[in-house]
């Protein structure tokens, strides 16, 4: 028996954004109703990770007769666990692919081997995630096969059918947590007037290893979206422009994300630049994925949690010791306080950090002209988000924001 590693790998994720647009055609402009539209955005996640190809090879050395009725079974040991005589069996622990061979047609008990040919059984094993264990050596596993036939009708004897056990080493594998950012409202024509132009937004996501082993080339290439749900037949365009790695743009409008690779705990950032030709309220966002059945389906899965939250803005988290990788201010329970606005409750962090943040109600505003004093009393620590009227009304851009302990508050921030 022999046994050697692989690398493949391929994973499927999707996002599903229903859009309500603010405004209706002018032909329905006075009915009042909404008009949902279900944009659906498909991606392929793909990353590199061990499989390992086994490889049996049995010959028939009788000149005159075949090997009739043949049949073999892989074993699964793992021989630290195998004491006292006791067998441990860790099957469950690998996907088996359906063989290929060579020179025999059958390996579940009727198969044949002619006189003199050698026939070959090719086996592609897939390690679940637990299989490669907690710790950087991985888990050692003796892999062999169960083996029987006959010759003129009687049963080769079980010593003459002997498998050498090849040992393979299971390294802990990633383990993949996916958190996709979709914001709420979004500009595009003014559908009354004619007028206006749409302008981009952005889509994120963040990509955590929360496994033990190493992610290997981690990509996400992205299709354009489609829309698949139109019910009043919107003059609806979507559409992606490019995309961002950590903040970084990518050249020539490529809409394919490489993360590289992501060691255990690392997070990574990508962000896709879109538009719609309409304006709109993003009022849910759903994401999905599958793995494909033929390499195992949820057992050999690297991603072990998809999400989507509707966000707020995009902020930086700027104590010290931080990067300076733009955070996501999200709302994770779809609470509105108003049917336009969010109330974000948590900080994403692009480094993978998820902190509370308080809705701060007792703050009021005064003054005019270019300077104004908002006054708070806040009695939370932590992270905190307040809303208040401009009382320029927003005739003139914010200068700056200077809090009362001196600290000048980041742009991304207000």
């Amino acid at each position: 028996m022999k046994a050697f590693p692989l690398r493949w790998a391929a994973w499927l994720a999707g996002l599903c954004l229903v859009l309500t647009p603010s405004a209706l055609p002018a032909q329905t402009q006075f009915s009042g109703l909404c008009a949902p539209v279900t944009i659906v955005l498909s991606q392929k996640l793909t990353l590199e990770r061990i499989g390992f190809q086994a490889t049996l090879q049995i010959t028939d050395n009788d000149p005159d007769n075949p090997i009739t009725g043949f049949a073999a079974s892989l074993t699964f040991q793992n021989p630290t666990l195998s004491t006292n005589g006791t067998v441990n069996d860790s099957s469950s622990l690998f996907f088996v692919q359906p063989p290929t061979m060579q020179n025999i047609n059958d390996i579940n008990g009727a198969g044949v081997i002619q006189p003199g040919q050698t026939a070959q059984v090719s086996w592609f094993l897939i390690p679940t995630v637990s299989a490669g264990g907690a710790t950087p050596n991985g888990v050692l596993y003796s892999i062999g096969a169960n083996l029987g036939g006959k010759i003129n009708g009687v049963a080769i004897p079980p010593s003459a059918l002997t498998v050498l056990p090849s040992t393979i080493t299971v390294q802990p594998d990633a383990q993949l947590q996916i958190t996709y950012f979709q914001p709420r409202d979004v500009t595009g024509m003014d559908p009354y007037t004619g007028l206006g132009s749409p302008i981009p937004f952005t889509f994120g996501v963040l990509v955590q290893n929360v496994g033990y082993g190493q992610a290997n080339n981690v990509v996400i290439a992205s299709q354009q979206p489609k829309i698949t749900q139109n019910a009043n037949n919107l003059l609806l365009v979507a559409q992606l422009l490019g995309s961002r790695v950590n903040d970084s743009a990518l050249s020539n409008a490529n809409l394919t994300v490489n993360l590289g690779n992501l060691e255990p705990n690392q997070t990574a950032k990508g962000d896709w630049d879109m538009i719609v030709t309409l304006s709109g309220t993003f009022v849910s966002v759903s994401a999905n994925y599958s793995h494909s059945s033929a390499l195992g389906g949820a057992e050999t899965s690297l991603i072990k949690s998809v999400n989507a939250y509707l966000f707020l803005h995009e902020v930086l988290d700027d104590q010290p010791g931080r990067d300076n990788i733009r955070d996501f201010l999200a709302d994770t329970t779809g609470t509105l306080d108003s049917i336009a606005n969010l109330i974000p409750d948590s900080l994403y962090e692009s480094q993978g950090g998820v902190y509370p943040v308080n809705m701060l109600t007792n703050a009021s505003v005064s003054g005019s002209g270019l300077s104004c004093q908002v006054n708070l009393n806040a009695t939370i620590a932590g992270w905190g988000y307040l809303r208040l009227n401009d009382p320029n009304q927003a005739k003139l851009p914010i200068a700056s924001v200077v809090r009362s302990d001196g600290k000048v508050l980041n742009t991304n921030n207000y």
